[in-house]
């Protein structure tokens, strides 16, 4: 796979540019310069004008000071992204007023998600938050990159039996405590004003065996609608094989068709180069040169779509490269002159006609 040096490595002079003219990468990037000063504003004009400039003043620097101007506008980067990443994490619906969770409401559940169980955890409310709302931020937002850790923890649990998909609150927070895993305190306290006992192991044993119970039965029914998704993807498969080998069979026969047309055109040349060389010892007639000029030109136009009107056609080099594929060379002016002196035979005005 081919990997891409940053700007400032690849091309420093123009970092610096927009670094210090950030307004003109909106209008274009590298080539903003020419498209700015295309515009009929006066600000961005100047702009142009200051960062042309300031090209001229870069190009003049020693490679010392261009390194630690470098720096100096790759640290005032980072700072700017830190600034433009805290403002863009501030506006996300989950750190808005609206997205905490009211933990006396889930407290009365019967049984948690995973999903809601660590939405609860960061205190947000899980029919505004969960992973599938957030996954694809993971890698940008570091509230969704601890959201995934945890959630990894719990799914890793669930796989060793620790905790279930749909698990008991009790359940889940005791699992928190013992792993370390933050939770509010306000969620803890609202389940056991409830008076559930979040350590009471027996208890949260014999209500996670019916939970279990209940996902195996799910699991079992989700596998029987995945093995039959599964064949009938199979069967899309093989449709679109046949279909494949199909149009390959097809392209070989345009390939076949393609080469018999090369193959006749060619002898038809060979014909007419025959003839030319023997016309010192006897003239072609004119009506049979008539007619082998016909055929060239009728092939040319059905077997190389020539344009007799436009002047300025590449059809004789294609066929000039043709016979030279199958072995039977003939310079391209040579081709021309009777693509030239074919299309005089042609009836009325042949440009307009359909082909």
């Amino acid at each position: 796979m081919a990997t891409f040096a940053p700007l400032w490595r690849s091309d420093p002079i123009q970092y610096l540019l927009n670094w210090k003219f950030p307004q003109l990468v909106a209008f274009g990037g590298k080539n903003t310069l020419a498209s700015v000063m295309s515009l009929d504003s006066v600000t961005l004009s100047a702009i142009a004008y200051d960062a042309q400039a300031y090209r001229q003043e870069l190009l003049n620097q020693s490679p010392d000071e261009l390194t630690a101007l470098l720096e100096i506008a790759k640290a005032d980067d980072a700072r700017r992204y830190k600034e433009f990443r805290e403002r863009e994490e501030s506006q996300r619906s989950f750190n808005q007023p609206g997205a905490s969770a009211d933990f006396d409401y889930w407290a009365k559940m019967s049984t948690w998600s995973i999903d809601e169980a660590i939405s609860l955890s960061f205190g947000k409310n899980p029919k505004c938050i969960n992973w599938k709302h957030i996954q694809s931020i993971e890698n940008i937002s570091p509230f969704a990159a601890e959201y995934a850790a945890k959630r990894e923890l719990a799914t890793r649990a669930i796989a060793m039996g620790q905790l279930w998909e749909s698990t008991i609150p009790a359940g889940f927070l005791a699992w928190a405590e013992r792993m370390r895993v933050s939770v509010p305190a306000e969620l803890v306290a609202a389940v056991k004003g409830l008076g559930i006992q979040i350590a009471d192991w027996k208890t949260l044993y014999e209500q996670a065996i019916e939970v279990a119970e209940s996902a195996q039965a799910s699991v079992t029914e989700k596998h029987s609608a995945l093995m039959s998704a599964m064949a009938d993807h199979s069967q899309s498969i093989s449709k679109l094989s046949k279909d494949y080998s199909g149009l390959l069979a097809q392209r070989d026969q345009l390939i076949r068709l393609k080469a018999d047309r090369i193959e006749s055109l060619t002898a038809r040349l060979a014909e007419m180069e025959t003839t030319q060389s023997a016309a010192r010892e006897k003239s072609l007639g004119a009506r049979e040169r008539e007619s082998l000029l016909k055929l060239v030109i009728g092939m040319a136009i059905k077997g190389y779509s020539f344009d007799p009107k436009n002047g300025r056609t590449t059809t004789a080099k294609e066929i000039s490269g043709d016979l030279a594929l199958i072995g039977m060379a003939m310079d391209e002016d040579t081709v021309r002159k009777y693509l030239a002196e074919a299309k005089q035979l042609l009836p009325g005005d042949q440009t307009d006609r359909d082909r």
